[in-house]
């Protein structure tokens, strides 16, 4: 997570701004997380380039550089109608989303 984004997010706000994103990031990233392994699970190229655009563009907005990373390969790959490929990316994602998720959750979400 990018402290430098997380500095400019609150020079809009306050701290309950940055709370109220990053509980909306958690939430929304939750479903494309479901959404992304299930379109790998029944081969769908569309569902899965939707799916992880959605997820690439909600962690960019909040400075997550590695799922933004990862998910922006998925969606190339998507694009190419190559989901196999992409599949291979599943589980370095699931490993990043679960210690952002966990960083996040005791950093911000539990005071």
């Amino acid at each position: 997570l990018d402290q430098a984004r997380i500095l400019e997010i609150l020079e809009l706000g306050d701290e309950s701004l940055v709370i109220e994103l990053l509980t909306i990031y958690i939430q929304d990233s939750e479903v494309s997380m479901n959404e992304i392994e299930q379109a790998i699970s029944l081969n769908n190229p569309k569902m899965l380039r939707e799916s992880s655009h959605k997820l690439k563009g909600s962690s960019a907005n909040l400075g997550v550089k590695t799922i933004h990373s990862i998910t922006s390969q998925m969606e190339q790959f998507a694009k190419l109608n190559d989901v196999a490929s992409a599949s291979l990316l599943l589980a370095e994602l699931k490993e990043s989303y679960r210690q952002v998720s966990a960083y996040i959750s005791s950093t911000y979400l539990t005071k």
